[in-house]
């Protein structure tokens, strides 16, 4: 490792335990004196070498003329400053949402509103990441979606918000990095297993039946195979259902309601079931299969070392069979 790389290192661990000093966690951040940080911009940089070469022009042959472009010049340098601080001057930044959730390695989108009571111009956000965000000249509060990768499972922390912007001819980059203090349950990347015949496995599963998780039962839903009761007619229903011996009588209007038997045998999913693999690699074949069932709508269980989630479907059921395997070992 060279000298080079130690110093930057160095550097930015002593520069982060500042910005906690100086910025520290909150929900809802709003910007001051504080916590706004400027800097000439590359741009900036050139302006002034510029400034600086006029004046020694005009110094050196006393051309009052060039000096007061000079001076002029430096003017404009100095507005452009402070128009770019108040730019970002008691901007309210904060994440609304207490469910936030995604898949390791995939972007995640974090609801960041941002709320003024002034017309801000060209911001930039962005999580450490190339993914930016522009919103463009708003003045009431607006939501922005940035997006944020996470490598691992587990309930990860959001990294720092950057807000930037060079508003102001670009002569300043002025900027924030605040810390939202909110957490991501991110689940295991899902990965389809190659080497298992997903409708053989999910066959197999369905009727390896343990007495103590498992038994067949028939459930209903509203179907064609069984009269169940009359309901009221509604407009636009099939006249095939309609009870036309009560509209004959005088009854009214009724609709035939039926009950469709299903075979509600739920699948059982477990580490034991899927092939030798590396505990992680086992919890991305998990994630998918999960993924899989909630598409086909099929009935599911999981099975874990540490627990054991009963027979159930739905969107709830899925995640929480997700987050159950995103905890795992944790």
């Amino acid at each position: 490792m060279s000298v080079i790389v130690v110093i930057k290192q160095w550097f930015k661990r002593k520069f982060n335990t500042w910005l906690t000093k100086q910025v520290p966690k909150s929900q809802q951040q709003v910007l001051s004196r504080r916590n706004i940080f400027i800097f000439p911009s590359k741009f900036g940089f050139s302006y002034l070498f510029f400034v600086l070469l006029l004046f020694i022009l005009g110094t050196n042959y006393q051309n009052n003329l060039i000096i007061l472009l000079s001076y002029l010049l430096v003017s404009v340098f100095i507005t452009a400053m402070l128009q770019s601080f108040n730019n970002l001057l008691k901007l309210s930044i904060s994440v609304k949402t207490q469910q936030l959730f995604g898949f390791a390695d995939s972007p995640i989108n974090i609801p960041v509103l941002l709320s003024t009571t002034k017309i801000r111009i060209a911001y930039q956000l962005f999580f450490q990441s190339t993914h930016i965000t522009q919103p463009q000249d708003f003045s009431t509060d607006t939501m922005c979606l940035i997006p944020v990768v996470l490598k691992k499972r587990g309930l990860g922390i959001l990294p720092r918000l950057t807000v930037q912007s060079y508003y102001g001819f670009g002569l300043f980059r002025c900027w924030t990095s605040v810390d939202l203090n909110t957490s991501v349950l991110v689940y295991p990347k899902p990965e389809k297993p190659a080497q298992i015949d997903i409708e053989k496995f999910l066959s197999t599963n369905a009727n390896d039946v343990s007495t103590d998780h498992l038994s067949e039962v028939l459930t209903t839903q509203n179907g064609v195979d069984e009269f169940n009761e009359l309901i009221p007619y509604k407009s636009g229903e099939s006249l095939g259902k309609v009870a036309w011996k009560h509209v004959a009588r005088g009854q009214g209007w009724y609709s035939k309601n039926y009950d469709q038997l299903l075979d509600s045998t739920p699948n059982w999913l477990s580490l034991s079931a899927l092939p030798q693999a590396p505990v992680e690699q086992q919890l991305r074949w998990l994630c998918y299969l999960i993924i899989e069932l909630q598409k086909r709508e099929k009935v599911f269980g999981l099975i874990l070392p540490t627990n054991t989630i009963s027979p159930d479907q739905g969107s709830l059921h899925h995640h929480i069979c997700l987050k159950e395997i995103a905890l795992y070992g944790q």
